[in-house]
């Protein structure tokens, strides 16, 4: 069992947070549960598939099932360039690394309250609806400042419709953050956060071993846009939430 202190949720939430992961060889014990995350206003704790006796437990102890993360993946080679809609998409969808503030301040400027509708922060009623907006800002600038990450403009038609956020790891791909902007989320661009990073390798001739990245159960449009680009699901997670004070 691995115990996080979430201090940069101070700044995003305005709470003590943190967040537990439960490993597979872990036996769950209320006391240590409690004495885990005693203080702490907002709790959040992760359980791998199949393991009953914490989805049971938790549930005594007062925690709430908000989500199930998926962990994905797809081996570049594997990946169908010849799909009839991938085809569109290539002819029409690009991708630029950011290189400066100025242009990590325009993808900023553009992520609205309602852009990531199906987050569990923006799903949560004890939180306001920004919350998860000024989460996912505060992690895009921290990641920009620290050099940890890349960050890409995406294009449809030489239009910037949103962006991604990743990291490239013995040349894997780890998919962090990505999305459509508000504005453009009514105009069917879904499947480009899904391959724009494949296209983006060809097109560049950057290829890479595979992708990583994971997604919501509550995201129910891009689990049908994995599931339709044949992404592998490699493990899947239950995340529970417990609040300890006053709506923020």
């Amino acid at each position: 069992m691995k115990v996080v202190d979430c201090v940069w949720e101070i700044k995003n939430l305005g709470e003590r947070v943190c967040e537990i992961s439960i490993d597979q060889e872990d036996s769950f014990d209320d006391g240590q549960i409690v004495g885990s995350t005693k203080g702490f206003d907002y709790q959040v704790i992760k359980v791998p598939m199949n393991m009953p006796e914490f989805n049971i437990g938790l549930g005594n102890l007062g925690f709430t099932l908000i989500e199930t993360q998926i962990n994905i993946s797809k081996k570049y080679e594997d990946f169908d360039f010849d799909d009839r809609l991938v085809k569109y998409m290539i002819k029409h969808i690009d991708e630029k690394v950011i290189t400066t503030e100025n242009e990590l301040d325009d993808i900023l400027n553009q992520i609205t309250p309602n852009m990531f509708s199906t987050d569990r922060i923006y799903l949560d009623p004890h939180f306001s609806k920004d919350a998860s907006m000024r989460r996912y800002i505060n992690w895009i600038r921290t990641e920009f400042v620290n050099k940890t990450a890349i960050i890409t403009k995406s294009f449809f038609d030489e239009r910037e419709v949103g962006f991604g956020m990743h990291r490239d790891n013995n040349g894997n791909r780890i998919g962090l953050l990505g999305g459509i902007y508000e504005c453009g989320q009514a105009e069917g661009l879904g499947l480009m956060t899904g391959c724009i990073g494949f296209l983006a390798g060809k097109k560049y001739s950057k290829p890479f071993k595979l992708i990583n990245t994971a997604i919501s159960s509550n995201n129910v449009p891009m689990v049908q846009i994995y599931n339709y680009l044949q992404f592998k699901i490699d493990s899947m997670r239950y995340v529970f939430i417990k609040h300890n004070n006053k709506i923020r």
